[in-house]
């Protein structure tokens, strides 16, 4: 194994000397004056909850101005925030289902007390409504008094 082995400190393009494709430019501070605020106006908005649970926090405290900061506190409740949007974000699809169950139970029902459409009209109209949500209900929305010429209507559209 004694042949010649290039290093990265070798290669010829790292070498910066001679490369002026891009000026060296100097980047200005992100730190605005305006923008000096403490720990504890940062944290200013934090929920009722950290002050639940001060007395039983191990968290690191702080003090400044004679405010306490309790990090450990500030952690759980962003944790416990984070979990409930979570709950909430998993829930969402089981609401939207029995959201659209109730609609066409509903629609069910309101097709079944129209005297005038028949057995075969109720069934091609669930048909053509519980396509999707929206449709039932628009169907819904309509007044009972009008329901029928609108049945008729969609049944016309859709022979």
């Amino acid at each position: 194994m004694g042949g010649w082995r290039e290093s990265f400190a070798d290669v010829g393009s790292n070498d910066p000397t001679g490369y002026d494709a891009a000026p060296d430019t100097d980047f200005p501070s992100m730190y605005s004056q305006g923008l000096n605020m403490s720990l504890d106006d940062l944290m200013g908005t934090r929920t009722a909850r950290v002050h639940e649970h001060q007395n039983a926090s191990s968290g690191s405290k702080r003090k400044r101005a004679g405010h306490s900061v309790d990090s450990g506190d500030i952690i759980r409740t962003s944790i416990e925030y984070g979990n409930e949007q979570l709950n909430r974000i998993v829930e969402w699809p089981v609401l939207q289902h029995q959201d659209a169950s109730e609609t066409r139970q509903e629609v069910v029902r309101q097709l079944e007390v129209i005297p005038e459409l028949t057995l075969m009209d109720r069934c091609h109209l669930m048909r053509i409504l519980m396509h999707n949500v929206d449709d039932m209900k628009a169907f819904l929305d309509v007044p009972d008094n009008m329901k029928y010429p609108y049945c008729s209507i969609i049944l016309q559209e859709n022979r």
